[in-house]
Order: structure tokens, then sequence, then C-alpha cells
């Protein structure tokens, strides 16, 4: 019996061509799924809704059961981060739940804005379970700032 060397044919991608293609592409979109990343890592983060207006980012998050001193917000020029803790209610036993669906811990969302803001000029209110984040668009680049919440 004669022997045929195997040579892999130059037009088919091997399996570390096509990984590696895949890990470059989550590299290019890392920026926009960094949120998720960063929420993954804490369990879950809260719902949000963000709008644009002429001269400012509107940010707001649902965050029930939470108190203002539980809640920490800061922004850089082309992010928002809200972190914090809803803590669990031990009035309870672990015996007789029926439907436990209530996330308890810590949370964290970082979201991209759409456009730079002024981290200097961020406000933040909280009420009724609803933080709501106004920030102003920037003229000129600054640094991140820890914003205060009414």
């Amino acid at each position: 019996m004669s022997m045929i060397r195997w040579r892999r044919r130059q037009d088919l991608p091997s399996l570390f061509d096509r990984m590696n293609s895949v890990l470059n592409d989550m590299a290019i979109s890392a920026p926009m799924h960094l949120s998720m990343l960063r929420e993954s890592e804490t369990g879950f983060g809260p719902p949000v809704e963000m709008y644009e207006t002429e001269d400012e980012v509107v940010i707001r998050a649902e965050l029930p059961g939470v108190t203002k001193a539980d809640i920490e917000v800061h922004a850089e020029k082309n992010a928002v981060s809200i972190r914090g803790e809803s803590k669990e209610n031990k009035e309870v036993e672990e015996e007789g739940y029926y439907r436990r669906e209530i996330r308890y811990g810590a949370f964290s969302r970082t979201l991209p804005t759409p456009v730079d803001i002024a981290p200097d000029a961020v406000s933040a209110k909280f009420s009724d379970g609803i933080l709501t984040i106004r920030a102003k668009k920037a003229e000129e680049i600054s640094t991140g700032a820890k914003v205060d919440i009414e």
C-alpha cells in the first residue's frame, strides 16, 4: 500500500482562522456590548430607556424597591454608569415560596451615550422607583465625575 501525503486545501479556512475572525469581530463591537458584559458580572442591570433631545441625553432607569442611598451614578464623556444594591426583605423563610422572581443584590449597568456628554453637567433625580439622569451634551471633552442624586 502506498501512502499519499495529505495537504489542507488553501481555500478552506482552518478552525483557528474562523475562531480568530469571530474574536476579532467581538473585539470590534465590544464598546457596544460592554454594558452587557458588566451587567452579567453582577447578575442583572436595571431596565432603561435613553433618548436624546437638542441639548441633552436623558436616561430613565427602573429601580423598584431600591432607596436613593443605595444608588450610585457616575458619568464619563461617552457613558453613564448606574450601580447599586437591591436589598432583600428577610421576613419570609425559604419554605412556603411558590414563586420568587424579584432579584436582590448588587446591580450595575453602563450605558454608552450616543454623543459625548459633559460629566460635570449631569443631574440625577430618583422618584417613585424611577431614576432620571439628564446629561448635557459636551462642547469639549472633559474627565469623569460622580453625580449626586436628588
